[in-house]
C-alpha cells in the first residue's frame, strides 16, 4: 500500500497499520507505547523511507518502549547497512526488503546512513569475473542444482507437520475487531523464524475483505505471537467441501479407481500426474485438492506444491500453494520469484483470479469450473472457450474469454472435446471427490 495518511501525535499513521498496532499493543498490554521520548515516540519514531520491521509504506519505524522488551528483531531501515547495538547486521534493498539475518536491536539514528565501500575499484573488477566464472558453473552444476532443489522438508499431513513444526500451527487465518473495525490476517511461514503476514480491512478475502489496498509485514515469530495473542485463528472449509456428485454425473474419483481416470491412487487420494481418461465437451466440475506444507521454499516459489487441472492440454488453472501473497506483487514484504498470474487461482500466465482465495496449505480446498469448450466449423475456429471457476465457493473468474490456450498449453491445437491432466510437477499434490457433468450444470 502506497498510501500515508497524517495523524496526530507527530507520527505517520494508516488505519489498517494504527489498527494493526492496536492489536499488538492490547495483547502486550503495553500501556506505555505512545509515552513520549527523546527520539519521539516510544512506539513510534517518524523516519522518511521507512517502514516499520517488514511493514511495507507504513511511514514510521516502530520502536520497543525499552530494549529489554526485544533482543532479535527484524527492522527495516534505508537502503544500506543497518547495525544494532549487538553488532549484528542486515542488508536492506532499495525497495525495503529484508535479506539475511536482522540486527539483536535497534541502531542508533546515526547507523540509518548507509557507508560506502572502501573497494569500488576492486569491487568492480571482481564483478566481472564472478559473472564469467558463474556462467559456467551454472551449466556445470545444473544436475547438481536440480537435485537438490528436490531435497527439501515436505509433509502432506496436518498430524506430522504438527509434531516436526511448531510454525505450522501459527500459520493460517485469524479475525479481529478492535473499536469497532474488523481485520483478517493471513499469515504464511516463510521459515528461518519468519512470517509474512497480510493485513485485510474489512475481514478475510470472501469474508468481509472490502477490496482495499493490503498491508503486508515480514515479522519474526516473537512478534507475531505478541500481534496474535487474543487474536481469533480460524480454519476455514469451502462451501463446496464434500459436495456430493449429483445423479447422473461421471464419477471420476470418489476414493476408489473408475474407468474415468488413470494415474497414481493411494489411501483414497488421487495424486498429481493422473489425468481423466473420458473426453468430455462443455462440462461442469467438481474438484477437491490438497497442497502440501513446503516452507523452505519462498513464497511464489514453483516447486511449493506445484500442480493445476489441465482442461484438454490447452488451458490450466493453477494450483499452488501462494497462500499469504498479495497479487499486487511489488506490495508484499517478501521477494517474489514468479508472476502472479503462475498462483493459485490464476489461468496459467493468462488471468490472475478477481479474489484470493488460497486456503493454506494442507486445508483442502476446492473448484468448481463451468467450461464451456472453443467451437469449430471445419478447421475454423468460431467461438472461443469460456470459464467460470469458483474458488473455495468464491466467483474467482466470470465467463472468462480464453482466446487460445494458456502457458505451453497455447502451442497446442485447440480442440472442441478433450480430457482434464492433475498436472505432475514432483510435488505431492492431493487430489479427491472429482465428478464432472458433461454438457454443463
Amino acid at each position: 500500500m502506497r498510501s500515508r495518511v497524517s495523524s496526530d501525535r507527530g507520527c505517520l499513521r494508516h488505519p489498517v497499520t494504527w489498527l494493526f498496532h492496536s492489536i499488538r499493543e492490547k495483547a502486550l498490554d503495553r500501556s506505555a507505547i505512545l509515552r513520549k521520548s527523546g527520539t519521539g515516540f516510544a512506539g513510534f519514531t517518524p523516519v522518511e523511507e521507512s517502514v516499520s520491521w517488514g511493514m511495507k509504506n507504513c511511514g514510521f519505524l516502530l520502536i520497543p518502549c525499552s530494549e529489554s522488551e526485544r533482543t532479535n528483531g527484524g527492522v527495516i531501515f534505508r537502503k544500506g547497512k543497518a547495525r544494532g547495538r549487538s553488532g549484528a547486521s542486515t542488508m536492506i534493498d532499495e525497495q525495503h526488503r529484508i535479506y539475511g539475518k536482522a540486527p539483536g536491536s535497534y541502531p542508533n539514528r546515526e547507523a540509518l546512513e548507509p557507508k560506502p565501500s572502501n573497494f569500488p575499484f576492486v569491487l568492480s573488477v571482481l564483478r566481472s569475473g564472478i559473472i564469467l566464472i558463474a556462467g559456467v558453473f551454472v551449466t556445470v552444476l545444473s544436475p547438481v542444482i536440480a537435485a537438490e532443489k528436490e531435497a527439501v522438508p515436505t509433509w502432506t499431513d496436518v498430524k506430522s507437520a504438527k509434531q516436526a513444526r511448531p510454525e505450522f500451527e501459527l500459520q493460517g487465518e485469524y479475525k479481529v475487531e478492535v473499536d469497532g473495525t474488523r481485520l483478517g490476517l493471513q499469515v504464511a511461514d516463510v521459515d528461518q523464524g519468519q512470517f509474512h503476514v497480510l493485513f485485510y480491512q474489512g475481514g478475510l478475502p470472501g469474508d468481509g475483505w472490502n477490496g482495499d489496498a493490503i498491508e503486508t509485514a515480514l515479522v519474526h515469530r516473537d512478534d507475531l505471537e505478541a500481534i496474535i495473542e487474543g487474536v481469533k485463528r480460524v480454519v476455514r472449509k469451502s462451501p463446496t467441501l464434500g459436495k456430493k456428485a449429483p445423479e447422473g454425473a461421471m464419477v471420476i474419483f470418489d476414493g476408489e479407481p473408475t474407468e474415468h481416470v488413470k494415474g497414481t491412487i493411494d489411501k483414497g487420494i488421487l495424486w498429481a500426474g493422473s489425468s481423466t481418461t473420458t473426453p468430455v465437451g462443455d462440462f461442469h466440475m467438481h474438484v477437491e485438492f490438497r497442497l502440501p506444507y513446503k516452507p523452505s521454499r519462498p513464497l511464489s516459489s514453483q516447486d511449493r506444491g506445484n500442480s493445476g487441472l489441465y482442461i484438454y492440454d490447452n488451458y490450466e488453472i493453477q494450483v499452488l500453494d501462494s497462500f499469504g501473497l498479495d497479487f499486487v506483487t511489488e506490495n508484499n514484504a517478501v521477494p517474489t520469484e514468479s508472476l502472479n498470474s503462475q498462483w493459485c487461482g490464476s489461468f496459467y500466465k493468462a488471468k490472475t483470479p478477481d479474489v484470493p482465495m488460497a486456503f493454506p496449505p494442507l486445508v483442502w480446498q476446492t473448484y468448481d469450473i463451468d467450461f464451456t469448450a472453443p467451437k469449430f466449423e471445419g478447421e475454423e475456429k468460431v467461438s472461443n472457450a469460456r470459464a467460470t471457476v469458483r474458488h473455495n465457493g468464491v466467483l474467482i473468474h466470470d465467463d472468462y474469454e480464453l482466446e487460445g490456450g494458456t502457458g505451453n498449453g497455447g502451442k497446442r491445437p485447440e480442440k472442441e472435446k478433450g480430457t482434464i491432466l492433475f498436472q505432475g510437477h514432483g510435488n505431492p499434490t492431493a487430489f479427491r471427490n472429482v465428478w464432472m457433468i458433461p454438457g454443463g450444470e
